[in-house]
């Protein structure tokens, strides 16, 4: 895995500020309408099971003590909100909405349709510690190349924090892990060329990941890179990891200090949260195994 990389205090900067219009503009800003949609997306939500726990790329470089947890039921400290899981799932509608636009444009090669509901033939590789599935976004064709990609999307406000170097754009936790997890859509692919003999297409030879801004409507990140015998190692040595976790009889130590700048740390579903904190403060601990129902 790269080397930790560390932000400090001095780090960060002002960026921009939100107005408003009258004496009330925060009130006005902060007001949330009570019951209505509201209350139908909070209770669609709370109905919706959670995925089952497999290696697979969005999920490999899971802290192996939270993949314990998770696979035993422990309950989730740090729940994410109804709101948050709303947002989350416009970045599959506007996964539809790329597909759409890149077809019309004559470089959509595939699109592996994965929303709730939708049957889809995952591709897999490898077997017991090495076992690992799942299907990428999309297979495209850019500047002749055949290329695995992937759509993220975010809030403007959110790239004040992310380079706009491509090799400095991977020092941020959550890029790095975008970078893992196409590289393991990638290898996927390659483990399974009968599937792209029988639809005639060719195997990826690069990697593409592209951010989009859902609130200004523009790709602030795009980057097309050929992965490495680095990240190939990580994709299989973190799959390890996750599947040890899985078969693991006792809790595993936390390895989420390891996340470049404690990204880890910040955003565990076990995280400790200090006062009104929305971040955490500190990991989780061994204790949290006594919270196991059998």
């Amino acid at each position: 895995m790269a080397e930790k990389k560390i932000v400090g205090p001095n780090d960060f900067k002002w960026v921009r500020s939100i107005y408003g219009k009258g004496p009330d503009a925060k009130e006005r800003y902060e007001h949330i309408s009570s019951g209505g949609m509201n209350t139908v997306i909070k209770d669609w939500h709370s109905k919706q099971e959670d995925r089952a726990m497999w290696a697979s790329p969005s999920g490999i470089l899971t802290c192996p003590r939270v993949v314990w947890l998770k696979h035993h039921k422990a309950p989730v400290m740090n729940n994410m909100t109804w709101a948050v899981k709303q947002r989350l799932m416009l970045g599959r509608a506007f996964e539809d909405v790329f597909a759409m636009q890149l077809a019309d444009e004559g470089l959509l090669l595939k699109h592996w349709k994965d929303n709730p509901g939708d049957d889809v033939e995952k591709f897999e590789m490898g077997s017991g510690l090495t076992k690992n599935t799942g299907v990428p976004d999309y297979l495209l064709n850019l500047n002749g190349e055949t290329v695995v990609s992937d759509a993220k999307t975010g809030r403007s406000d959110s790239y004040g924090y992310v380079a706009i170097d491509d090799n400095e754009l991977f020092e941020a936790w959550n890029y790095y892990k975008y970078r893992i997890q196409i590289t393991n859509y990638y290898m996927l692919c390659h483990a399974n060329p009968s599937w792209f003999a029988d639809n005639n297409l060719e195997l990826p030879t690069q990697c593409h990941l592209f951010s989009y801004a859902l609130d200004d409507g523009v790709v602030r990140r795009e980057v097309l890179w050929t992965p490495t015998q680095e990240d190939f190692q990580t994709v299989i040595d973190m799959t390890k990891r996750f599947n040890k976790a899985l078969a693991s009889e006792t809790i595993p130590d936390c390895t989420c200090k390891e996340s470049f700048d404690g990204f880890d740390v910040k955003f565990c579903d076990y995280g400790v949260k200090e006062g009104t904190s929305k971040i955490a403060e500190s990991c989780c601990d061994d204790s949290l195994s006594e919270t196991i129902k059998e």
